[in-house]
């Protein structure tokens, strides 16, 4: 075999090198985009469990203490009927409810909750501030939430913070 057609064996093998290799990274690319796609629906799925796990948790301690569920009741019919420690009790709830939202908020802006999750969350938020109760805690002393929630509260159910 002469110079020539070693370097022609050459080319050949390199062509047919070149052609596995961008088959390995066509393999791989798909193989990757397969894998955030899984990814991406596991972080959904568990941000939508810790949202449902946060809220049935203030559920059940509200609903497994009978003085913390006559507060709540009564803080959502009637807040005016709250003596300073009920309403110090209901405020703790509402802030832990709203830690809730704006952590829900921030899932949803990433882009890790499913719309489903998310149009619950939405719903939540508006059915919470359409009580009298989070109307004046909303109003009280202002807790560390973030702009994104008072930004949430102010355009979705019309309350803006006191300055």
């Amino acid at each position: 075999m002469d110079i020539v057609e070693l370097g022609a064996l050459g080319e050949l093998i390199g062509g047919v090198g070149s052609a596995v290799g961008g088959i390995a990274v066509l393999a791989t690319l798909i193989y990757l985009a397969l894998q955030v796609r899984q990814n991406t629906s596991a972080i959904r799925a568990s941000s939508s469990q810790e949202w449902a796990n946060a809220t049935s948790e203030i559920f059940m301690r509200i609903g497994g203490d009978l003085e913390s569920a006559r507060i709540w009741r009564i803080a959502q019919r009637d807040p005016e009927a709250l003596d300073d420690d009920e309403w110090e009790s209901a405020t703790y709830m509402m802030m832990a409810a709203c830690r809730i939202f704006d952590s829900a908020l921030h899932q949803a802006e990433l882009g890790t909750l499913d719309e489903t999750t998310r149009a619950a969350m939405n719903t939540n938020i508006r059915e919470s501030f359409e009580l009298e109760c989070y109307r004046k805690f909303w109003q009280g002393p202002r807790w560390s939430y973030s702009a994104r929630l008072e930004s949430f509260v102010a355009e979705e159910c019309g309350i803006a913070r006191a300055a």
